[in-house]
Order: C-alpha cells, then structure tokens, then sequence
C-alpha cells in the first residue's frame, strides 16, 4: 500500500507462545506503545500463557497499552459448550477443534 510506513509501523507474524524465536528479534525490547489483542489470549494454552505475557512485557513500553478483548469466565459463548469439551478448568475444545480459554 502506498500509505505504509515502515518506520512506523512494524508488520510481522509470530507465535507469542513459542520460546525457539524471542519477540525481541522482531521489536526491541520497551519499544511499543500499543499493542492490541482480539480474542488471542483465549487460543493460548494456560500453560503458556506466562510465556506470551512476558513476550508482551518484553517490548511493551513504559507506559504503554495493552487493549485487549476476550471471552470471560460465564460468557454465553462458554455457557453454550455440550458435554465432552471441557479440557480442564475454564479450558474448551470447540466443534471446529481449536480451542478457548475463559479468563477469570
């Protein structure tokens, strides 16, 4: 796009979850002010959500933002689960096979 910046914004992919590529190869460390996060902190497994917050932690700014939104604990989207989903504790498998996290 003729409009795009690259000293202004930074387009990437990558698995916050993941330990093999640091986030720090892409963004340096406390260099962003925003950042946003749209129903992403519910795919991640719990068990390594510590790991991607601190991916989070890593290049956000001091000051910064994180603006997120997400599925909570007793939302009607996990109210509507039938039998045999739940994986764990506020952990569903959905019918197309990924998954959600409810946060609390």
């Amino acid at each position: 796009h003729p409009c795009y910046n690259p000293d202004k914004v930074n387009v990437f992919t990558l698995d916050i979850t993941k330990t093999e590529v640091p986030i720090t190869q892409y963004l340096p460390v406390s260099s962003v002010d925003l950042i946003t996060l749209i129903f992403v902190l519910s795919a991640i497994s719990p068990d390594k959500m510590s790991h991607a917050l601190n991916n989070i932690k890593q290049v956000l700014k001091p000051g910064g933002s994180v603006l997120f939104r997400d599925y909570g604990l007793y939302d009607q989207a996990m109210l509507r689960f039938k039998a045999g989903h739940k994986i764990d504790d506020q952990f569903y498998r959905r019918q197309d096979g990924t998954r959600a996290y409810y946060l609390q």
